[in-house]
């Protein structure tokens, strides 16, 4: 049993290490690191800007190799940072100022891979070698899985190859360092070379890349030699570094688990438009040692300058040739200590206003119109249902149509299309963790898990109908957060049974004719209720705005509207079309299936739902609300298995 098992050993987990040691948190501590890498090359080179007074240099002082106060661009005339300078570290010499501190308190470093991380009543690690080990905390700097995000428009490596060399004659300017010369082939992507001047005859010449493509050494060595000629002339090549770091404003995040921390690449301390991360993994280390103790701290991405990354992404991407013109016009209109506090995201909104009017800002609306285009596809079901529920209120008012007959009927379509169908796929959702499962077995077990249900329904009605909504509250809730990109377990509880509780307080007369039939004593009325449903709304909104979360503001303005439409018809606009499609779509999504081939799948599976439910629930002698009664009860005995299938799914999908 371990306090702290560090997943790898990368340049956030060495800044967490010196951050622990300096706050005394390593001492006493019973520590493991797991890394399949011994670190004993130099094959990084870490650099950052800051002021000589700044915390990180303080810490950092000893192995700081190297630092320039010039920067330049281009070919241009090289300005001064000052009171900044921009500071070199080697990886070799971070590494080995850690295994120093490892050495001394005891801390073994295991050369493995890990392959899984769960949380049992602690936190179990598991390695490639079948060793398995135990923890209280775990900081995991291991690469994110990017396989989800590949595809996106927003998606760039930040890929580079850089020559270690020296000079047979001088040619460096070794007090500026060259931060883009974009005198290269574009390669049709976006280009540079950066430059750092150890001395006169020694420096670090890479080229860098920001493209959907990864550049390669062949690629590279052609233009790092003809540029390392033409401007310097003759060298010796020494070493070679290389790297890829992503670029995306949505690097894919597991769900927060009590000890289980995300730090480096995986935490979001990359920033997605230019990959810097250094300064930011300094500062995670510090907020995780703050006061004395170890916090489950995140990284807290700024949304504004989230928003800034994305268009510049966006451009990169569909037009690559312009990523030249707007970094060279980005130097040119404002000085480099501007620049670089805005790289910091340390600029006000004003100031940013004036710097996007003095670039290509034509590009820049381009790249908003995507943008849009884009997060519009985020809102395809709840607009689906502010229209559906708009469009319901707006014919209620100004036609003598059977406007109610007319939702129950695309209801019905909705239902058949896929509300039923998407709780059909739970065979499938089973076979993510066991590809040999008998659908026969698997049957027998729904069957079974289904059964309870109906007979606490039949004996208790009232617990039955409470129990129910629980089991709804968290699904749906879960499925929302799932949607909404928020890894929060207790909010989705918290919004499902808000959602819920709301859904039936604002129609009380109806949800007590369903009490009815249900052999359940109604609500006695009261404008109680009332005021009741309307807290609901107040915490919801409140919750939303903690979450900082859009989709969930829309979502409350079809709350709202629900108000004023049919409880079974509001329901049935939210089960169907938001939240029957969307895990209809989390499904299609990582079981890599056609529609068509979703519903061949579930074709079985709805013929028995309907079977059962002809068979066992429906009344011909009984009135329409009566048999939806009824129905209601057979919705909540299929959906209990059905509920638990889909917990494990946005578990095993880090949803």
């Amino acid at each position: 049993m371990f306090d702290v098992v560090f997943s790898g050993f990368g340049t956030s987990t060495c800044l967490l290490i010196m951050e622990m040691e300096k706050q005394g948190l390593l001492d006493g501590k019973k520590c493991l690191v797991i890394d399949p890498s011994t670190k004993i090359d130099n094959d990084k080179t870490f650099c950052f800007w800051a002021r000589d007074s700044d915390e990180i240099v303080k810490d950092l002082k000893d192995i700081i190799s190297h630092q320039w106060d010039k920067i330049q661009i281009d070919n241009n005339p090289a300005s001064s940072i000052s009171p900044l300078h921009y500071f070199h570290i080697r990886s070799i010499d971070l590494f080995n100022k850690v295994k120093k501190i490892l050495r001394k308190h005891k801390i073994q470093h295991l050369t493995a891979s890990i392959t899984e991380i769960v949380k049992e009543n602690h936190l179990k690690i598991k390695t490639k070698e079948n060793q398995i080990y135990s923890a209280n905390w775990v900081f995991d700097s291991r690469p994110p899985d990017l396989s989800s995000i590949q595809k996106s428009t927003s998606f760039l490596y930040q890929s580079f190859i850089g020559y270690k060399i020296k000079l047979l004659s001088s040619g460096f300017e070794d007090s500026v360092y060259r931060m883009m010369d974009f005198r290269v082939p574009q390669g049709g992507a976006t280009q540079f070379i950066y430059v750092l001047p150890y001395s006169e005859t020694t420096g670090l010449v890479e080229m860098t890349r920001f493209g959907k493509e990864k550049i390669t050494e062949s690629e590279a060595g052609q233009d790092l030699n003809e540029y390392i000629r033409l401007n310097y002339g003759k060298f010796e090549l020494l070493d070679i570094e290389k790297g890829v770091i992503p670029m995306s404003p949505s690097i894919p995040r597991l769900p927060e688990i009590e000890g289980w921390v995300m730090i480096g690449t995986k935490a979001g301390n990359v920033k997605p438009s230019t990959g810097f991360a250094f300064k930011n993994m300094f500062q995670q280390a510090k907020e995780i040692c703050k006061n004395d103790q170890l916090n489950h701290v995140g990284v807290k991405l700024k949304s504004r300058f989230l928003f800034y990354d994305q268009l510049l992404l966006i451009i990169l991407s569909l037009w690559p040739k312009m990523g030249k013109p707007i970094f060279q016009r980005l130097f040119s209109v404002k000085n480099p200590g501007f620049v670089l506090r805005f790289l910091e995201e340390k600029t006000n909104p004003f100031e940013e206003i004036n710097l996007f009017s003095k670039l290509q800002i034509f590009t820049f609306l381009r790249a908003l119109t995507f943008w849009v285009f884009m997060e519009s596809k985020r809102f395809q079901s709840i607009a689906a249902i502010l229209v559906l529920s708009l469009l319901y209120l707006f014919l209620g008012k100004i036609s003598s149509l059977p406007i109610e007959n007319m939702g129950f009927g695309i209801l019905i379509i909705g239902l058949f299309l896929v509300g039923i169908p998407h709780g059909a796929l739970d065979n499938l959702v089973g076979r993510l963790s066991n590809k040999n499962q008998n659908i026969w077995k698997f049957s027998i077990v729904y069957i079974i898990l289904m059964i309870p249900v109906f007979i606490l329904w039949y004996v208790l009605p009232l617990a039955g109908l409470l129990f129910f909504l629980l089991y709804s509250a968290w699904h749906f809730g879960q499925s929302d957060m799932a949607q909404w990109k928020i890894n929060h377990p207790i909010s989705g509880i918290i919004w499902g049974a808000l959602f819920l509780g709301f859904l039936l307080l604002s129609h009380q007369n109806e949800f007590n004719q369903v009490l009815f039939f249900l052999h359940i004593s109604p609500l006695e009325e009261s404008p109680v209720w009332n005021y009741l449903a309307l807290l609901f709304l107040m915490i919801s909104l409140g919750l939303a705005g903690f979450h900082k979360s859009k989709e969930w503001f829309f979502m409350l303005i079809f709350m709202a509207l629900s108000a004023f439409i049919p409880l079974i018809i509001s329901f049935g606009f939210y089960f169907v079309f938001y939240h029957s499609w969307n895990g209809w779509c989390h499904l299609k999504k990582e079981l890599l299936l056609s529609n068509q081939k979703m519903y061949l799948y579930a074709l079985p599976f709805n013929l028995g739902a309907f079977l059962i439910f002809g068979l066992a629930f429906l009344k011909l002698d009984q009135a329409f609300l009566g048999n939806v009664s009824y129905f209601f009860v057979f919705l909540s005995c299929i959906s209990f298995p059905h509920i638990l299938f889909m917990h494990r799914f946005y578990q095993q999908t880090g949803k």
